[in-house]
């Protein structure tokens, strides 16, 4: 099986490119002990963790020729210096690069300008010599009214330089060799058309740089030193310069636009720094460690590539993502919990119930950033996420799978901490975000299911629904309702017709006892009849304060079972809900009132024998008179007790229809525009609208979701539902759904609320709607109105409805909710996005965003697409191969030959993918 150098792709690594080697013609201070250097320098790079390092020397490319042949070459003198095999191999491991340093004939204030020429290490180092350095000719001398004497850029030629100088001024000091390489200039426009001659050697093979030591956002661009410095910042790839203002400034970030600066300056300049090294005490002291540079804070180099001049040339694709300069290793800067490894260690069978499609023993690590599977048609992409998926529960198709394998996926529950260990027989749980092939269009598709899944999303778990309080408090008032309407419409006559009737028997009863009583007596028996009347009165009393005291014990034992109950439950928060006392109002009742009663019903009654004792010389038969008074009495008592209750109930009525009822609505409406408030507050703290957002996240999930991405609740009402649940329990013959709307005239959620707040002419309690048809109107709009009403969200982009989009557009706008809402976590395993997605959004705007939430989460795609894995900077590239059902893996990184020549194979358009890549930042010739 094919494999890369480097599996994992890009992954950040320290680099230092300016390191000096005794060879240098200036401030050397190594002695011209090469297998100290040698030692001490491999050793530090490897302690230190120093993967490139940028061999220095003024004019020549001696030093790294002699490192090159002398020792990297030469294994019995590498184990001679460092004793191992192992570490040899550690040696070799290192990327070293020919960097060769010119002094220009251009100068800055008061220095000369360093030019950095800095090739890759595939270029032969004879085909430097002579057929670059060997045609760069420096001024050797000049006579009046002649061509100025020039010489080859050799070292011959500088020490003769050298040599004449120290005989013309004597003031000058050192070796011939070094007074030559301090005083020869060159020019930068011969050096570039040199380069540019031998493209079939150079090209794409080197790398300008140009040390900065001015802050250059800070430059006086308006003076005579505008075109050169313009010029020579134009000309370079890549600054020397750890100002923090100067990387902002080489990026486009002190232009108005950074469109305005490629205008100007013709592409960014990412910076670099490296030790400068010219003795062993430096680079004890700087090489890859936090050395104090110019503003005062401790910084290294920072390159996130392959150790390859390839990989070094990626900082000028990404100069932003690529490359920092700090002190601490980017891995670290943002928490994550990335996927690290993919172990299978024997021959797999992917599926339960196929026996032909295996994997392969194979150890695929994974990049914590973008990693992009790719592969043809078949060959196994997808299996691999989806088999992942199913090993850890977000599969809903897991059983398809043979999940009792042996294989290990490996996951960090912390950036900065060991990996652990997933067997897959194990069947783990770890959260991650997974989208599985076409999911999002056909969640779109699907309205209800789509409107639920962005309530989710922004943070509103819980559907709709009626409140447990609120649905007791219907069911008793509704309950209320028809209790009392079956108390004044007994009989089946109605409450009017029942209230003359009583009124009717009350008149007749007082007539009675009115004319069987003679003038003589009638004083008397009024007297009688009153004290009467009081002695039922008094009874009546009795027995509502019996009925209280009941009432107030069964509500009292009811409500303290449930506190004592609450207050088990709420122990541990020391939390305790008194109970309800209610002996004081007891005792009151029972040991004051009640006594008082008895003691006024003994009265009344002795007062009653007494008026029986004044008619003892009555004349006629006094017993049947007051026999006959008594009973129509008691009779007129208890019409006047029946009335009274009448007239309770008819009070009770218009306090429920005209209250109760009311209160309802108010509370219907309230909990609706309650929960249509809490999708507004979600969506606002979804978009990071307070003030604890950190600034850059906030600048991230703008850029997420958009500034014309808006998600509102929707209040909706089927009508036609409405009325159909109604027609079921009424009498077809008399109802129709063109008289129910006629009749209760609800067409909107404004009417529904209106009619049962009874804000509006027509309500439940009007005159023209019947009883059979406000029962159940009673019933469905009180207590199941959520069978008609429902809360969604309508989504828009630029103020256009979703639902006007097409299903690519909305998938995009699902996408960029989905990714908002778990930006700073979990994985997220997306499986082919362009199935889902519209290539205009993929290619402007899912790149960009990919680009920025991957330094915030692991996120690992299947995908044909050349323009997301390539324009997104993916840091791995994993290539599935099937052969005869056998399924293997290869991974590695953009940079790296193997894993490009097949991206632009796999993929349509993969070449062009990679031009545009360049083209971006006018990197390339056909830009």
């Amino acid at each position: 099986m094919v494999t890369t150098k480097y599996p994992r792709g890009s992954e950040w690594r320290k680099w230092d490119l300016h390191v000096h080697t005794p060879a240098s013609g200036l401030s050397n201070g190594f002695h011209g002990d090469w297998d100290n250097y040698v030692k001490v320098l491999f050793s530090l790079a490897i302690e230190r963790g120093v993967a490139a390092i940028g061999i220095t020397d003024y004019f020549t490319i001696e030093g790294y020729e002699k490192i090159i042949n002398d020792y990297i070459k030469k294994d019995d003198k590498l184990l001679e210096l460092f004793g191992s095999k192992e570490i040899i191999d550690k040696v070799k491991s290192i990327l070293l690069l020919p960097n060769i340093e010119f002094r220009l004939d251009k100068m800055v204030g008061q220095n000369r300008v360093n030019y950095h020429v800095i090739f890759s290490n595939e270029v032969e180092i004879e085909e430097i010599k002579e057929n670059f350095l060997q045609e760069i000719e420096f001024v050797y001398e000049a006579v009046p009214f002649t061509k100025d004497n020039t010489r080859k850029l050799t070292k011959h030629n500088l020490e003769e330089l050298g040599k004449k100088i120290k005989v013309e001024q004597p003031s000058f000091s050192g070796n011939d060799f070094e007074v030559g390489c301090t005083t020869a200039i060159v020019q930068d426009g011969q050096i570039r058309d040199i380069l540019d001659s031998h493209a079939d050697l150079f090209k794409g093979k080197y790398l300008i740089v140009v040390p900065v030591d001015e802050d250059l956002a800070d430059v006086d661009w308006h003076n005579q030193g505008h075109q050169f410095r313009k010029v020579l910042y134009q000309q370079s790839n890549i600054f020397f310069s750890s100002n923090t203002s100067t990387i902002k400034f080489g990026l486009g970030m002190k232009h108005p636009s950074k469109e305005e600066f490629l205008r100007e300056f013709k592409s960014f300049k990412p910076c670099v720094i490296g030790c400068d090294a010219h003795s062993i005490e430096m680079i004890k002291t700087k090489l890859g460690l936090q050395w104090e540079s110019k503003d005062d804070t401790s910084k290294t180099t920072w390159i996130k590539a392959d150790p390859t001049f390839e990989g070094l040339k990626q900082i000028l694709y990404e100069p932003e993502d690529r490359v920092r300069i700090q002190s601490e290793n980017p891995t670290y800067d943002r928490e994550k919990f990335p996927f690290t490894n993919i172990f299978i260690p024997t021959q797999t069978k992917v599926f339960a119930e196929e026996d032909d499609i295996y994997f392969e023993p194979s150890n695929i690590p994974l990049n914590n950033n973008l990693v992009s599977i790719i592969g043809g048609r078949g060959t196994g992409k997808s299996q691999l996420v989806n088999y992942l998926a199913a090993s850890f529960n977000k599969d809903t198709l897991s059983n398809k799978y043979n999940l009792s394998s042996d294989i290990v996926v490996s996951r960090k529950a912390s950036i900065t901490e060991e990996s652990i260990d997933f067997k897959v027989k194990d069947s783990p749980n770890v959260p991650f975000m997974y989208i599985a092939q076409s999911q999002i269009k056909e969640l779109v598709e699907k309205k209800d299911k789509f409107s639920r899944n962005i309530l989710e999303t922004i943070g509103v778990t819980d559907e709709y629904r009626l409140s447990m309080e609120y649905s007791e408090l219907a069911e008793a008032t509704v309950n209320e309702y028809h209790r009392i309407i079956k108390v004044l419409n007994a009989d089946d006559k109605t409450s009017q017709e029942r209230k003359d009737n009583i009124n009717k028997e009350i008149k007749r009863y007082s007539d009675f006892i009115q004319n069987i009583t003679s003038e003589q007596n009638r004083k008397k028996l009024e007297d009688y009849k009153k004290k009467v009347e009081n002695l039922h009165t008094i009874k009546s009393w009795q027995e509502k304060v019996n009925q209280l005291l009941e009432k107030n014990k069964a509500f009292a034992d009811e409500t303290n079972a449930i506190l004592k109950k609450w207050n088990e439950q709420l122990a541990k928060s020391e939390i305790t809900i008194p109970l309800i006392d209610i002996q004081p109002t007891q005792n009151g009742l029972s040991k004051v009132l009640l006594p008082h009663f008895l003691d006024a019903y003994n009265r009344t009654e002795k007062d009653i024998e007494n008026t029986k004792n004044e008619f003892r010389d009555y004349k006629g038969d006094l017993t049947t008179l007051l026999s006959n008074v008594s009973s129509y009495q008691n009779k007129l008592s208890e019409l006047i007790k029946q009335k009274d209750a009448f007239e309770q109930e008819e009070r009770k009525y218009q306090t429920l229809s005209s209250k109760s009822l009311k209160s309802l609505g108010s509370k219907i409406r309230k909990s609706i525009e309650d929960y249509t408030e809490l999708i507004r507050k979600k969506w606002s703290e979804f978009k990071g609208e307070n003030d604890t957002i950190d600034p850059k996240k906030k600048e991230l999930l703008d850029i997420i979701l958009q500034k014309d991405l808006d998600v509102e609740a929707v209040v909706s009402i089927d009508t036609e539902k409405m009325y159909n649940l109604l027609l079921d329990k009424l009498d077809g013959r008399s109802y129709n759904i063109d008289r129910l709307s006629r009749l209760i005239g609800i067409n909107t959620i404004d009417d529904f609320y209106r009619f049962v707040c009874q804000e509006s002419s027509v309500h439940v309690f009007s005159t023209q709607i019947r009883e059979d048809l406000r029962k159940q109107i009673l019933y469905l709009f009180y207590k199941r109105y959520t069978d008609f009403i429902s809360i969604g969200v309508k989504v828009t982009l630029n103020k256009k409805p979703i639902t006007k989009l097409s299903y690519g557009q909305q998938g995009t706008i699902y996408l960029r909710l989905q990714i908002a809402a778990n930006m700073f976590s979990e994985t997220i395993i997306y499986d082919q996005p362009e199935d889902d997605l519209d290539n205009d959004f993929i290619t402007n705007e899912l790149i960009p965003i990919f680009k920025k939430i991957k330094l915030y989460r692991q996120i690992i795609i299947v995908s044909h697409n050349a323009n997301l894995v390539v324009n997104a900077d993916s840091e791995q590239v994993i290539i599935a191969k099937n052969v005869d059902g056998k399924l293997s893996y290869v991974s590695g990184s953009l940079e790296d030959p193997t894993i490009n020549a097949k991206v632009c194979r796999i993929l349509e358009g993969g070449k062009t993918a990679f031009e545009d890549r360049e083209r971006k930042y006018k990197l390339s010739d056909k830009a």
